[in-house]
């Protein structure tokens, strides 16, 4: 009489560990969209921003503009994850914290440098404020200078209170070689 007890104990067992591999593998593939979203290889980057700037607009009644002045479809998926996700993050600060009416999303790009500025029109923040005060507004701040860094670019924030928020992000257009220059002057 105890076989039938058995069975129905490895059945229960064998279903919980189905539903975790499928719970970890979901998991798994959430994580690996917000890594590399996938919406940058389906439309590429520019497009991309168009839909999250238009969906910012419908949600938040927040006008956005997105202005592109050349291609940027020749970046490596690095540098297009980067610029996305820091206008994603910078999108997410001007609608829970600025009280904006209207952001701006600019990428240009020189031969060296691919450049995007975000700017809006709300009430800005004091830099040197205490950050125990502004924690909630660092952080966001702070992963987007992180990964600006990763891509040995330069992250700007320039606010004052009354006069809204501009980013600026600069990344160099071939990370490569300025990575081989600052292995070069290390080694000097």
């Amino acid at each position: 009489h105890s076989f039938p007890t058995r069975r129905s104990s490895d059945l229960r067992n064998i279903t919980s560990t189905q539903r975790m591999v499928q719970k970890s593998v979901h998991i798994i593939h959430q994580f690996a969209c917000e890594l590399r979203p996938a919406m940058i290889d389906d439309l590429g980057l520019v497009s991309a921003l168009h839909s999250i700037a238009k969906q910012f607009s419908e949600r938040t009644q927040i006008q956005s503009t997105l202005i592109c002045k050349s291609s940027l479809d020749h970046l490596d998926i690095a540098q297009r994850t980067c610029l996305f996700r820091v206008a994603e993050e910078a999108l997410t600060n001007v609608a829970r914290h600025s009280g904006a009416s209207n952001v701006t999303i600019e990428l240009t790009q020189s031969k060296r440098f691919i450049m995007m500025s975000i700017q809006d029109d709300g009430k800005g923040f004091l830099q040197d404020v205490p950050r125990k005060r502004n924690q909630h507004k660092c952080l966001g701040l702070l992963g987007m200078r992180e990964r600006v860094e990763m891509m040995h670019g330069v992250f700007e924030v320039v606010s004052h209170s009354g006069n809204g928020t501009r980013i600026n992000v600069n990344i160099p257009q071939h990370p490569r070689k300025v990575l081989a220059v600052k292995s070069a002057i290390k080694r000097k």
